[in-house]
């Protein structure tokens, strides 16, 4: 039988049991990180040491006299003392500035405006190649999900052939749900375009607004609620391609039919997670944040700097691993709780939808349905 809480203790046991998933959950949470490193070792820092030259030549001549005549100032006998020391040395301060190039800050202004296509190219270059990788990890990470799920055995060669072959039908269903969220704030921003366009035309009303604003209400509301079931109709499509193996715009349908069949435990899944996960990751840095609470305690009381160092250090080592180890195991515990609830669901349908996996690899798209 069926339970949310026992759905969720069995997805930690699945989580912490199978930890290949855990490299796929990385890559579907960041895509791929690529990191560009620049070379410190192009800024010599011995060359700033060196001393500049025109300092070696910044001499005060007659230093006894200055002296003398601070001695004389200070004491009050004499102004003009103080005023021809001060001569004395702005004379020399030009001597410092001999031989700097001024900056062209048009020049500059010129090359960052130049740089700036190249680095957008190279920006949506990488956001491509990321979202490419994450389209491949989730037909891996799901066809792992199911199989684990199912007890049934897997490796991650064969993981990434599953991601391999499914790669095309998950890009399509993800362009689709980002058409389908874009078409439903599109209704937000033409009814304050509308209300920008009225006010500008200076036939501005309390009435006009009122209306607007409840109409505006409205949509957000509606954009909202639509949103949230897209969301558990989105967790059911992206497993019912691996395990339904349909068309992708039949597994958009699959996906509010499955929905739409337990519709209360869907909801009570998802508030069930949005309780117990942070909970779990409250107790998941509980060490990091003592290490921090004894760092603040031993800076406040002016202890050894060395002592703080070494606890500063060790939180700091103590967060990122726990970071790092922690996102994807959380991650994979929701993921396989929306698994076994989809499991379930999928046990309860009358006819189970399914299509010969050989026959439909070999259709072309416009046969076989999909988008």
């Amino acid at each position: 039988m069926y339970s949310t809480f026992s759905n969720i203790n069995d997805s930690f046991k699945l989580a912490w049991k199978h930890k290949i998933l855990w490299i796929l959950a990385l890559l579907l949470v960041g895509g791929m990180n690529f990191n560009s490193f620049s070379n410190a070792s192009n800024f010599k820092g011995n060359d700033s040491k060196k001393e500049d030259p025109r300092f070696n030549n910044f001499q005060i001549e007659n230093p006894q006299g200055v002296v003398d005549k601070i001695t004389s100032a200070e004491s009050g006998s004499s102004v003009l003392a103080a005023a021809s020391v001060s001569g004395e040395v702005e004379n020399k301060i030009p001597e410092l500035f001999q031989g700097i190039p001024s900056i062209n800050f048009l020049g500059i202004l010129s090359s960052l405006v130049m740089l700036v296509p190249i680095i957008l190219l190279v920006a949506l270059f990488w956001c491509a190649v990321s979202f490419l990788i994450n389209v491949w990890a989730k037909g891996a990470y799901y066809s792992g999900l199911i199989k684990a799920s199912n007890s049934e055995p897997y490796e991650f060669k064969d993981l990434g052939s599953e991601g391999k072959r499914n790669w095309k039908r998950y890009l399509k269903l993800s362009i689709y749900f980002f058409y389908k969220r874009l078409l439903s704030v599109l209704p937000v921003f033409g009814i304050g375009l509308i209300l920008a366009a009225v006010n500008g035309a200076g036939t501005q009303s309390n009435a006009v607004n009122v209306i607007f604003g409840i109409l505006m209400f409205a949509a957000i509301l509606w954009a909202f609620v639509y949103n949230i079931r897209l969301y558990f109709v989105e967790q059911f499509s992206l497993r019912s391609i691996i395990a339904d193996n349909v068309p992708t715009k039949s597994t958009y349908k699959l996906g509010w039919k499955y929905f739409k069949t337990r519709p209360g435990k869907s909801l009570k899944l998802a508030l069930a997670l949005m309780l117990v996960l942070p909970i779990c990751m409250l107790v998941v840095f509980l060490p990091t944040g003592i290490l921090a609470g004894i760092t603040a305690f031993l800076v406040q009381q002016e202890v050894s700097f060395v002592l703080i160092g070494f606890v500063g250090l060790l939180a700091a080592i103590t967060g990122g691993v726990t970071i790092a180890a922690s996102a994807p195991f959380i991650n994979n515990v929701a993921s396989f709780s929306w698994t076994r609830l989809f499991l379930f669901i999928r046990e309860s349908f009358d006819d189970k939808p399914a299509a010969d996996p050989v026959e439909f690899m070999y259709k072309p798209e416009a046969a076989n349905g999909q988008i």
